[in-house]
């Protein structure tokens, strides 16, 4: 059960940051939705915690892990353009 709620976590925190953040083309929210989902697991096996306390692991590892993978989109962007 809790693999699918890191799942579940990782997919919904990796598609609304892109959303949210860059423009909505699907490469995009593809490469968030798997660093989503693959962050959720890290922060899951590297902050383990009892009970259902493993959701905030996995929420900030997905959270964290977007964040960068996103930022490198747009920063490789940037620098392709200028």
């Amino acid at each position: 059960m809790s693999i699918i709620l890191t799942l579940i976590v990782g997919a919904i925190v990796g598609i609304s940051l892109s959303l949210w953040l860059t423009s909505n083309s699907i490469p995009t929210v593809i490469v968030s939705l798997i660093s989503g989902v693959l962050g959720a697991f890290i922060g899951t096996s590297l902050l383990i915690a009892p009970s259902m306390y493993f959701l905030i692991t996995a929420f900030i590892g997905a959270f964290t892990l977007t964040l960068l993978v996103l930022f490198i989109i747009n920063t490789s962007i940037d620098v392709v353009r200028n």
